[in-house]
């Protein structure tokens, strides 16, 4: 190929034949139909989008439910706690 230096390497490697013309071209809109489309964007193109929200939603639901589980435990020991303070005479 031409270049300010005249040409360049690749012209050397290959000849004077560094360009591929392909004789038959056919377009990928063509190729896929509608429904395979769907199917491919479905099964394939959208994994990192659903392991995102999985990932969100269950590290939500996760932390909720410490947070719920901390509270029950904190409120336990808070009675028991007031509980064994009490003197009881028989």
């Amino acid at each position: 190929m031409p270049t300010d230096n005249g040409f360049s390497t690749a012209e050397k490697e290959f000849y004077g034949c560094s360009s591929f013309f392909p004789a038959w071209w056919v377009s990928d809109e063509y190729v896929i139909d509608e429904p395979a489309a769907h199917a491919l964007n479905d099964d394939f193109l959208a994994v990192p989008n659903t392991i995102y929200w999985a990932a969100l939603i269950g590290s939500s639901g996760g932390t909720g439910l410490a947070l719920l589980g901390s509270c029950v435990w904190w409120i336990q020991n808070k009675k028991e706690r007031k509980f064994l303070t009490k003197i009881y005479i028989d």
